[in-house]
């Protein structure tokens, strides 16, 4: 079975832009942020009522989960 450092994700898999290049870190650092990058690392769930709002509101809540948050502690949620 190969090692985790040995894994290899498809060559096609995003890369987070931020860290600059990939070939600028040891295989298994690369290797790593992949997986990271690809697979979920948090999971949340909220109960309540959904909400009827246009998709462009709805992305920008999926995109910043920043903005969830600040609206959940607005709402004094103690759930996130």
């Amino acid at each position: 079975m190969p090692s985790e450092a040995n894994r290899r994700i498809p060559s096609g898999t995003p890369w987070p832009p931020l860290l600059g290049s990939r070939e600028a870190f040891p295989p298994e650092v690369s290797t790593a942020v992949e997986r990271v990058w690809i697979e979920p690392t948090l999971s949340r769930t909220i109960n309540g009522p959904s909400a009827r709002v246009p998709l462009d509101v709805y992305e920008a809540f999926v995109d910043t989960p920043e903005v969830t948050a600040a609206a959940a502690r607005f709402r004094r949620n103690p759930g996130l």
